[in-house]
């Protein structure tokens, strides 16, 4: 058969966005094509369009061959005709093919350690898919924000990409913006942090601006909320998980804006905060509330067992998430429970009032999600969200208002990964950091 020949199957439904056949071709390039492509009698792809799309496109494979997989270095297209299936089977079976492999996630831990031997080895872990980052021991970096610029670069409605992440300095009721930001695609998980509309601005000198869309009156608020939670919802999946943060003195307005658009409440969780914050009330606050969410009516897709715990404890350490969860794998047997122990970063540090640590993030996504899902955070702040979603494999699309910390967030990025290169508004640009009103802290 000639590549001429091969025509893909112009209803797949699996999604091959870029940074993914990149990783296809790299694979094939180190360990040659393992699994063939699977084409039916006329010749069309029933199973294999992400590898025939990186063989053809990225690795300008030409040629095919009849078998059911090519050694390391062969630049070959193998190909297996399966003609003893049925027009009606053929479609069944590719559907099939998909989602039966969406049906689990995999276990983070035992992969991570797989990938520390890898490492030890001298081998290239990239190679697999998954990046350095989540071998690493030391988290701190992870919660490391730029310093807000005096000029932002950005601009109302600008959109970047940053690898595969999506990020829009735009309005989180802007369904136009929305429309942009997806692009056709639907979310798996939300984590979001919406202003709380206390007048809440930070404690530390650099957060004492306060928050766009933080003091409204209570009719406006909910009308607030009710537009923003309506573009989540017509953005994310049905079975998808919700975190959202919320106060507790406006926390019957964000319930009732969520059950307004047909979510359930499943939990309120909390996140329990190692000190205290300074306050003149009688009881002093230790603790933030977040709903856990999902459509009502529908089961919600979660990823986690009854072997972890929502209790997470940090203590003085500084481990890593999937370390200390090893041992509470180890230890819990019942239940998962609705407060969460953890560090925060520093409050002096804040760059945004209500900044959020990368961890507390990163074990809702555990959860919730899966590598390569979607995130989407409508009220990014300081881009703990995205910094989560990179570290752990998955897709965050965010919305930010304020253009402050929308290069703020363009830079933490930047200075996570290492990637200097951007795509705004359609066109590669290189980021420089701007001009910030602080120095850095010694």
């Amino acid at each position: 058969m000639q590549i001429t020949d091969v025509k893909k199957y112009e209803k797949n439904a699996k999604e091959h966005p870029d940074f993914q056949l990149e990783k296809i071709a790299n694979s094939i390039k180190a360990f040659g094509c393992k699994q063939p492509i699977i084409l039916d009698k006329d010749g069309v792809i029933v199973v294999g369009h992400g590898r025939f799309i990186a063989m053809t496109d990225l690795l300008g494979y030409t040629l095919m061959e009849q078998k059911a997989f090519t050694k390391k270095g062969e630049p070959v297209i193998p190909y297996v005709l399966v003609d003893d299936l049925t027009e009606d089977e053929v479609k069944a079976y590719r559907i099939a093919d998909n989602q039966i492999n969406a049906l689990t996630g995999q276990d983070l831990m035992l992969i991570t350690d797989e990938l520390k031997l890898l490492d030890a080895a001298g081998f290239d872990i990239t190679l697999t898919g998954f990046d350095h980052d989540i071998i690493l021991e030391d988290d701190e970096a992870d919660d490391v924000v730029p310093e807000t610029p005096i000029e932002p670069r950005s601009r109302l409605n600008d959109m970047y990409q940053l690898g595969p992440h999506t990020i829009v300095c735009g309005d989180s009721t802007d369904e136009e913006a929305w429309s942009r930001a997806m692009n056709g695609r639907k979310a798996d998980c939300v984590f979001t942090d919406p202003p709380y509309n206390v007048n809440y601005a930070g404690r530390g000198k650099k957060t004492s601006e306060g928050i766009m869309n933080d003091h409204m009156d209570a009719e406006a608020f909910d009308t607030f909320l009710e537009n923003a939670f309506r573009q989540i919802a017509n953005a994310a999946k049905t079975g998808a998980g919700w975190y959202v943060f919320h106060s507790t003195s406006t926390q019957a307005q964000f319930e009732n804006a969520l059950k307004k658009f047909g979510m359930a409440i499943r939990n309120q969780l909390i996140w329990n905060k190692p000190t205290a914050s300074m306050g003149w009330g009688d009881y002093r606050w230790k603790h933030e509330p977040f709903f856990y969410a999902s459509k009502e009516g529908t089961e919600t897709v979660f990823y986690g067992d009854r072997t972890h715990s929502t209790i997470i404890d940090f203590h003085d350490s500084e481990q890593k998430l999937l370390n200390w969860a090893k041992r509470q794998k180890k230890l819990e047997t019942e239940g998962k429970l609705t407060i969460w122990t953890m560090k925060r970063d520093r409050v002096n540090e804040y760059q945004h009032p209500t900044q959020k640590p990368v961890e507390l993030i990163t074990y809702a996504l555990m959860n919730s999600s899966k590598a390569e899902d979607v995130v989407v955070d409508p009220f990014l702040g300081s881009g703990s969200t995205l910094i989560a979603c990179e570290k752990t494999g998955r897709v965050c699309v965010g919305m930010e208002l304020d253009p402050k910390f929308a290069d703020v967030i363009v830079q933490r990025w930047v200075d996570f990964t290492g990637i200097e290169q951007v795509v705004r508004n359609g066109e590669p640009e290189a980021w420089s950091r701007t001009i910030t009103e602080h120095e850095p802290e010694e």
